[in-house]
């Protein structure tokens, strides 16, 4: 193959797999997200059930200190 041929197809595979890792890392946090927000909702749904402030089974729930 000659130089440029490889420069090229080095240049396009640089692209793709920067494109790919963005698009991973983009659909990664989309997902943690609506994770987190689907426990929440749970959480927040059983701890009316039982009486309790949702706020404060939440943040017991993830070890968060306010």
């Amino acid at each position: 193959m000659n130089e440029r041929i490889e420069e090229l197809v080095e240049q396009a595979r640089r692209y793709a797999n920067e494109y790919v890792e963005d698009e991973v890392e983009k659909q990664f946090h989309k997902k943690f997200a609506e994770l987190i927000v689907r426990e929440c909702m749970e959480l927040g749904d059983k701890a009316l059930q039982d009486g309790k402030w949702p706020g404060d089974v939440i943040e017991k729930h993830f070890g968060i200190e306010l």
